[in-house]
């Protein structure tokens, strides 16, 4: 246990200061599509306070400083539109009428996108069928960097599939097809790759440079081959760039020399790529001493619906874990355990979205077949009601403004994710906007900056605490430290948890903290699940708790986790079906400020804590059974 994680490694920002998302009024480069004659953006933005306005405005100017010119006027009822980019670099501004005032917001940027395909040959990438594979990509970038700005590197590499499709729009995967780079007589080369280009164009319009990576000859081959085959890939493209990013060389030239920064390289990767990209950062580790690889270094990766055969852990990265409820390729949400891994040693933030209704296929734009499974009784059942399903396109959209958010906020400016990642607001009225509907989401949190108050990690029998404190539990039916599937048959994260079952209203979980200074921590943290098994909660209800802080002169501040967050019945499924192997108790972050304890009273000491206690005097939750984790104070 360390009482705060040291700073992340120093960097100097490199990147030209500009907005990709616009604070107050909540503009954003929600999505792009490119091709040779143009391209086009969708621009969502915050629903406006209503009181008074007459009318609203997109404006658009060249540089950020104007000349502004109206774009579009949307009736008040909408809060997106598509443009077309004018220039090189476009800047939009929303302006919101009052009668003859207006009020902008602040400026954001677009880009007119370019593509450039690159094709090296086959090259030795170890672990690959054969022991080789085809260099080949797809860069996506803008049109135009103008110095002294240094773009952000993105690789984007796609899951594990067939490489020859057939009629019907079925893929076939066999080693003959990988090993001779073509298909059979009346089927075609499978686009895999191609799937993850609609990401690419957004990254690029926002200032990127993003490169789809070809990963078709490492498929085919079973676990964990298909990963470490992309792993080795990868580090092929990087050494490439590392040529192209300092002196430059074919077939670019000098574009690249000192555009693009490798010393924080993102990762997008989707199912076994989401899963070799966490593996990267150990092999770039382990690579220090070869001079091709020298200062290139990961900074964040996006693991989208990611497989787990290498028990991998993220230790350096910031690390946004996206996993679909509805994902019946990698049924047990296996990306979750690479985020549970990585907690411990963590030195940048790890943010993980539960998406509700999204499916694993549909984030690959180019993979068409239908989840489904051969239920007991024969016939064929989704693993979510249809009606719960979300469509292709619309889990596609979310992961766009997820990652291009996430990557901006670690990546370009080093700083917290947004509000919502966070697990402290609600998501922007802007997603639904551009989604056209709601969507859940469900997050988890961790920043590098913490103090841990309990692992609950088992190894003390007396159940101190990581301060030393004695913990005391009053009242409660059972409270006992756990481990993964000792915790329930239901809770497959692999890590140590409290269980808390109750059946009275003074039940109490009492953390004595000795007098600790939490006057650097912003937030009480913790994640929790409902239990699913038992007679405890109510199926499709929040369950509450009260938290109070005490200080060494006794003064007290209490408030109810439902003011802050909300802890949620299990909800991978819209209703329980025991058939389908589906229903996971998933741990979701709670983030309590403490600057709202102190705003309860004023008197409370932050600086002389001496005791957290949950308790379960909620009116209408006296009953109750969660599992708890990561009890800690946070930045």
């Amino acid at each position: 246990v360390r009482p705060a994680a040291a700073p992340r490694r120093a960097h100097k920002p490199k990147h030209a200061a500009y907005a990709i998302g616009d604070p107050i009024a909540g503009l954003r480069l929600a999505g792009a599509v490119a091709n040779r004659e143009r391209t086009r953006v969708h621009l969502v933005w915050d629903a406006p306070e209503a009181a008074g306005l007459t009318g609203q405005r997109i404006e658009r100017a060249p540089r950020p400083t104007g000349p502004w010119r109206v774009a579009a006027s949307p009736p008040m009822t909408r809060r997106s539109v598509e443009l077309d980019i004018a220039h090189t670099t476009d800047w939009f501004r929303v302006g919101l009428e009052r009668g003859s005032h207006i009020t902008y917001g602040q400026p954001i940027r677009a880009q007119l996108v370019g593509r450039s395909p690159y094709q090296l040959g086959d090259r030795v990438v170890p672990f690959a069928p054969y022991h080789k594979a085809v260099v080949s990509a797809v860069v996506h970038a803008p049109a135009a960097l103008r110095a002294p700005e240094v773009a952000p590197l993105v690789l984007l590499v796609h899951g594990n599939n067939g490489v020859c499709r057939a009629e019907g729009d079925v893929d076939y995967c066999e080693m003959t097809m990988v090993r001779d780079r073509t298909c059979p007589d009346g089927m075609r080369w499978t686009p895999n790759a191609q799937g993850m280009a609609w990401l690419a164009d957004t990254l690029a319009a926002a200032g990127m440079v993003a490169v789809v990576i070809d990963a078709n000859t490492t498929n085919c081959i079973p676990l964990p081959g298909t990963v470490q085959g992309r792993v080795t890939l990868m580090l092929e493209h990087l050494r490439q760039w590392r040529i192209w990013g300092t002196g430059g060389g074919r077939p670019f030239g000098p574009r690249w020399a000192g555009r693009v920064d490798l010393s924080k390289v993102a990762i997008v990767g989707h199912s076994n790529g989401a899963e070799a990209a966490a593996l990267v950062p150990e092999m770039l580790g382990r690579s220090r001493w070869d001079a091709t690889l020298k200062g290139v270094d990961v900074g964040a990766i996006v693991s989208v619906a990611a497989s787990d055969s290498l028990l991998s852990v993220v230790d350096g990265p910031a690390l946004l874990t996206v996993l679909g409820s509805c994902d019946q390729q990698v049924t047990f949400m296996d990306g979750k355990r690479i985020h549970d891994r990585s907690l411990p040693a963590r030195r940048a933030p790890l943010a993980e979205a539960l998406i509700i209704g999204a499916n694993h296929n549909g984030f690959n734009s180019r993979w068409l077949m239908d989840e489904a499974m051969d239920s007991p009784s024969g016939s064929m059942e989704t693993a979510c009601p249809n009606a719960m399903k979300l469509p292709g396109e619309v889990q596609r959209r979310l992961l766009g403004l997820l990652a291009s958010s996430f990557i901006d906020a670690v990546v370009r400016q080093d700083v917290q994710p947004e509000a919502f990642m966070r697990a402290e607001a609600p998501t922007p009225s802007a997603f639904e906007a551009y989604l056209e509907q709601k969507v859940e989401m469900r997050w988890s949190y961790a920043d590098p900056i913490r103090q841990v108050i309990d692992p609950f990690d088992g190894r003390d029998p007396k159940m101190r605490n990581a301060l030393g404190g004695q913990n005391r539990f009053v009242g409660f039916k059972l409270a006992a430290r756990c481990f993964a599937r000792d915790c329930d048959g239901e809770f497959d994260h692999p890590v140590w948890a409290l269980r808390l079952e109750w059946q009275q209203a003074d039940a109490r979980a009492i953390f004595p903290l000795g007098n600790f200074d939490a006057s650097s921590f912003s937030v009480l943290s913790f994640r929790a699940s409902q239990c699913l098994h038992g007679e405890h909660n109510r199926a499709d209800h929040d369950r509450d708790l009260l938290i109070r802080l005490v200080d060494a002169a006794g003064n007290e501040a209490t408030m109810r986790l439902s003011e802050a967050g909300r802890l949620r019945f299990p909800s991978t499924l819209a209703r329980p079906k025991p058939k389908l192997p589906y229903m996971r108790e998933q741990l979701h972050t709670v983030r309590m400020p403490l600057a709202a304890f102190k705003s309860r009273n004023d008197r409370l000491d932050l600086t002389r804590l001496t005791t957290i206690s949950l308790e379960t005097a909620v009116p209408g939750h006296h009953r109750g059974a969660i599992v708890l984790s990561q009890l800690e104070l946070s930045r």
